[in-house]
């Protein structure tokens, strides 16, 4: 699939610019967590659309993976040739902190130190690495996507060198300041340390792009305040030809929740919702819940207490191709937010979940960037996250739209869609080098 887009006010094809560009993502495919997975969509359009690409990502081994898969499977096998891998045996300092000769909570002790000094090695090691292949061959712009933060480290060090612009994304608040109840907020203490790397970061790349509004107007309250003026929201990318596009659950209700639902999110008020309205619609309700993904005890717990365990099915993390294939068959996609104080983030399952076509039922604190987004483009509704008789409410009505048909009218994603696709994504960078004055598109 290749991509065209409007260039210059006329409809050029983004293959007659050629832009070489270098990406610094330690997260990166084919480690599937959810900022591999991100940036992996992001690369992928950007070789669709005829642009030259170089990741420098680290090598995550099973070992350092979680339950995540590690394994290069579609739909990312594209983008093996362009990937990187910088490691050495003392970037991987943090493995001995997971040694089961270690005492626990000596390990607890040790991790974070090492956890550092590891990182602050990677970030050297790609610096030098992303020096030499811009010698080797100039890039006329350098990405660096966090998390983790070391990414905008190496970038920060390459920078000094390589002299191209330099555009640092973020994708969520660093660790400490990340808001309550996943950490301290804003009241939390950086440290003298990271205070000044995140002042040199602000301050010497020439653009700083974010997901949502939400997320830009918090970071900035740690950053130097200049990145106001040198920064825009740049939502996550879709993938345009997801499988199973389109696709039902045939002839069930199926809400389908795919990625982590661990603490601090908290699914008590929709299974308490759901179970309320499996009561009211009677026995012969054709309705259940799927969830796909990293669950916690507690989830299967609340469902026995609830008495809906014959309705809900829990599903191991499976490959992201898989997991699609899964999202393709259900109905709704289910979103489950914390009860944040500032509900800034932008979850990337939101994307899957329309670019298949799927309406959304979130379930998200007032003012959130996805009530935001579902309010203004529709595609769905949101419930306060801690309101079982809204999440009951609104069961009832999307059930009721989708036994007469008229659910993809009543709920309809389109406009939704449009504000992640390919296309969109891809102008918004355009411009972006534009303004910057990256030779392709100057």
């Amino acid at each position: 699939m290749r991509y065209s887009v409007p260039v210059d006010g006329g409809e050029a094809s983004i293959t007659s610019r050629p832009v070489r560009i270098l990406m610094v993502a330690p997260s990166f495919v084919p480690w599937e967590n959810a900022e591999s997975i991100v940036s992996g969509k992001l690369v992928l359009a950007f070789l669709r659309a005829g642009w030259h690409v170089d990741v420098i990502s680290r090598a995550w081994v099973p070992s350092r993976s979680g339950s995540y898969s590690v394994e290069w499977k579609e739909p990312w096998l594209a983008l093996q040739p362009v990937v990187h891998h910088v490691d050495t045996r003392m970037a991987n300092l943090a493995d001995m902190a997971s040694n089961p000769r270690i005492p626990g909570q000596r390990a607890l002790r040790l991790y974070p130190m090492v956890r550092g000094v590891s990182d602050l090695i990677w970030a050297r090691h790609a610096a030098r690495y992303a020096t030499r292949l811009h010698d080797r061959e100039p890039y006329d712009a350098m990405l660096s996507r966090s998390f983790p933060e070391i990414a905008h480290l190496a970038a920060l060090w390459a920078a000094k060198k390589v002299r191209i612009p330099w555009i640092a994304n973020w994708n969520d608040p660093t660790l400490v300041k990340r808001p309550r109840p996943y950490a301290g907020g804003l009241d939390a203490k950086l440290g003298w340390i990271r205070e000044r790397s995140f002042a040199a970061i602000g301050r010497t790349a020439a653009w700083h792009t974010f997901p949502s509004e939400m997320l830009r107007q918090y970071i900035a309250k740690y950053m130097p305040v200049e990145i106001l003026s040198r920064s825009s929201v740049i939502p996550h990318i879709g993938l345009d030809d997801a499988p199973g596009k389109d696709r039902s659950g045939g002839d069930s209700f199926v809400i389908c929740h795919a990625g982590e639902l661990t603490m601090p999110r908290d699914p008590d008020s929709f299974f308490s919702g759901f179970a309320q309205f499996v009561r009211d619609e009677g026995p012969d309700v054709r309705a259940k819940v799927v969830l796909c993904g990293i669950n916690e005890a507690r989830g299967r717990d609340m469902v026995s207490r609830y008495g809906i365990a014959d309705r809900v099915e829990f599903v191991s993390p499976r490959p992201f191709a898989q997991s699609q294939e899964i999202l393709a068959q259900a109905t709704i996609g289910l979103i489950i937010e914390a009860p944040c104080e500032h509900p800034i983030f932008l979850p990337s399952k939101l994307i899957d979940y329309v670019g298949l076509r799927k309406p959304i039922l979130a379930i998200t604190p007032r003012g959130s960037t996805v009530e935001q987004l579902l309010a203004a483009h529709g595609g769905g509704v949101a419930v306060e996250c801690r309101s079982s008789s809204a999440v009951h409410e609104q069961l009832r009505r999307m059930y009721a739209s989708w036994k007469a048909g008229n659910l993809a009218r009543d709920f309809d994603v389109s406009a939704l869609s449009s504000q992640f696709s390919a296309e969109t994504i891809l102008q918004q960078y355009v411009d972006l080098f534009s303004r910057l004055g990256v030779k392709s598109f100057a």
